[in-house]
């Protein structure tokens, strides 16, 4: 009976992925207000494929990512979200162990505190712990307030778990009395207000490199660096990278919220020629920078990678991640956070790259070798 259950529940949520990518791939077709032409022969090979891993392959995908700036010999690597999900998340990264290594409450147990930007508070399961992880009473909230208000006048609240798209995330300034948000409410008052459903970690407000601040002031802007440790090699690589922006104005550089994106070569730290926004509506000049016309290239990239592949070796469970890396004003990489689920692959096709590059023939055979009725349970 549990087994069957399991499979009911299973076979639920890839339907219910599936449906999600069908609707999403027919918004960006109509606010783009066109659909790439795909040859039936091209999208024979394309589902040939790909339906080792799934029988349903969405032509859909290749009808939005099939651009004019996407390499030929790329596009049979474009990836389709729902059998990603579905099906290559779960056995390259299992989910058992997934839960305790995402948790941004975490990230000061798990890495150096050098790779992150400076943590003040953690809030678990609406207990209160300073950045060493010993107990605040409530008692003593506002006097860890001013203590920190000492080091730092703005923070940065986040939501530890089951977080996205930068939801949740709060802005405070130190007002000589408590930290106040836009909206002047009290950060003290939150913390009165937590109960066991309270998740959340305090940071600074990070200053960014001018280098990166260039592109939009008003927010941190991102660099989001596949990391894939190979099945074959278990040697880390960096199969793409995009660097995501703010709209000026905003205070977050992501896309869902005006932001757009460009892409970076992996290999030398380039940007691209152009941006584009979350539908694939692309554009030469952004921010009021003609990125046609302008050389950009990621100083240090030699660190990046080498930051990237060190942080990777500390998740040893899971061989896919999506980092956000955040450059400092002194030009070293720091680690905002890594993604192990909700991959995001949509994001690479619209700026000519494949997210999983020249490995992903690989990774389809390892995947369809283990592709078993078990491990998809627990999708």
């Amino acid at each position: 009976m549990k087994n069957i259950l399991s499979f009911i529940v299973s076979a639920l949520k890839r339907f219910i992925f599936l449906q999600m990518g069908w609707t999403w791939c027919n918004k960006a077709i109509k606010i783009k207000g066109k659909k790439e032409k795909v040859d039936s022969s091209t999208y024979k090979a394309y589902r040939q494929k790909w339906s080792i891993l799934s029988s349903i392959v969405l032509k859909k995908y290749l009808q939005v990512f099939k651009t004019d700036y996407i390499d030929e010999r790329l596009v049979l690597n474009i990836a389709p979200e729902d059998i990603v999900h579905n099906y290559i998340e779960p056995i390259l990264n299992p989910y058992p162990y997934r839960y305790f290594v995402e948790d941004k409450n975490n990230f000061g147990r798990l890495l150096p505190k050098s790779f992150l930007p400076k943590e003040f508070l953690h809030c678990i399961q609406g207990i209160l712990y300073d950045e060493n992880y010993k107990r605040i009473p409530i008692t003593q909230y506002e006097a860890e307030l001013k203590k920190i208000s000492e080091k730092c006048s703005n923070i940065i609240v986040k939501p530890s778990v089951n977080s996205c798209s930068g939801n949740g995330i709060v802005f405070y300034s130190w007002n000589d009395k408590d930290f106040i948000d836009s909206k002047g409410i009290t950060f003290v008052n939150r913390l009165k207000r937590m109960d066991d459903r309270s998740n959340f970690v305090v940071q600074e407000c990070f200053v960014q490199s001018d280098f990166m601040s260039q592109f939009c002031k008003t927010s941190v802007n991102t660099l989001r660096i596949v990391s894939y440790k190979s099945v074959h090699d278990d040697k880390i690589h960096i199969p793409a990278m995009i660097m995501r922006m703010g709209k000026d104005g905003s205070m977050v550089d992501n896309a869902h919220a005006g932001g757009c994106f460009i892409g970076i070569s992996p290999i030398d730290g380039t940007l691209g020629k152009y941006v584009s926004d979350q539908w694939g509506v692309t554009n030469k000049i952004f921010n009021g920078i003609d990125f046609l016309n302008k050389e950009f290239k990621i100083p240090n990239f030699e660190e990046i990678i080498e930051f990237t592949q060190t942080v990777h070796n500390f998740v040893p469970y899971h061989r896919l991640l999506a980092l956000d890396v955040v450059i400092d004003k002194f030009g070293h990489p720091k680690l905002l956070e890594y993604n192990i689920s909700g991959f995001s692959c949509w994001l690479f096709p619209f700026i000519g790259q494949v997210p999983f590059g020249k490995w992903t023939d690989e990774i389809i055979e390892y995947c369809s070798k283990r592709k078993k009725f078990q491990r998809i349970w627990m999708v």
